[in-house]
């Protein structure tokens, strides 16, 4: 097999996973989607898949957001209506259950709340203690409606049983198999991760210092968060151009 072959193979494999960050009492799991509340927009249906389209029609729809507002709602409406593709997984975290879907449905738009949405088909919810904390830290860690798990995917898929073959920038992972449970109901949530809304209309939540002490196990897990944020935004940027010199 040729190296073109074998990237080919791999990324056929290797689906993206998704984090997304709601509060628990998100319909996603009863209603089988994920959504993004921005009402203002309208039907984006008809737009080509241009950020720069994107970020006018927000600009237009809500000019009284500051400019970082703006290019972070514009470039999450993006993520939701073009970046994600069917096929792609995403996880959910209610309370201490961790939920893994499947994208099963190109975006919609539901004129009657205002939402913009992706279907989803929900696996049963697997308990969040299973999983490693540096994995957990991944996927809540970032302030962001939406954001990529990269560093810990093989350790989400494994506890699914989805396939997956190990990368040299996933290969040290500990992979474990999380027990499983067969329903997602009501938890209280774990107060030492933390967990913003879904809503761009705050999307970030204030923390205090030791809250972010807490989030982070070591100095060399902050350039992962900060590089989520500034991508959200626009920016091409990855981790090690992040992190301290």
């Amino acid at each position: 097999m040729s190296n073109m072959q074998a990237n080919d193979a791999l990324k056929n494999i290797n689906k993206p996973l998704w984090a997304v960050h709601a509060p628990d009492d998100a319909p996603f799991l009863d209603k089988n989607i994920i959504s993004l509340d921005l009402a203002g927009l309208g039907d984006l249906s008809g737009l080509p898949a241009d950020k720069e389209i994107f970020k006018a029609r927000y600009d237009e729809s809500y000019p009284e957001r500051n400019p970082v507002e703006r290019a972070s709602g514009a470039n999450l409406i993006y993520r939701l209506a073009h970046e994600l593709n069917i096929g792609d997984y995403v996880i959910f975290q209610r309370g201490p259950v961790i939920n893994l879907g499947v994208i099963a449905g190109g975006y919609e738009f539901d004129a009657a709340s205002g939402c913009h949405q992706r279907r989803v088909e929900w696996k049963n919810g697997l308990p969040s203690n299973g999983f490693s904390r540096a994995a957990l830290r991944e996927a809540n860690a970032s302030p962001l409606a939406l954001s990529p798990v990269r560093r810990y995917t093989g350790e989400f898929f494994a506890a699914w049983n989805v396939p997956y073959l190990e990368t040299p920038e996933t290969s040290g992972q500990t992979v474990k198999r999380a027990p499983e449970i067969s329903e997602r109901a009501d938890f209280t949530r774990n107060p030492e991760i933390l967990i913003p809304v879904w809503k761009p209309d705050n999307h970030t939540r204030p923390c205090t210092l030791d809250e972010l002490n807490q989030a982070f196990e070591n100095a060399r897990d902050f350039p992962e968060f900060l590089a989520n944020i500034l991508q959200t935004m626009g920016y091409q940027v990855s981790a090690a151009a992040c992190a301290p010199r």
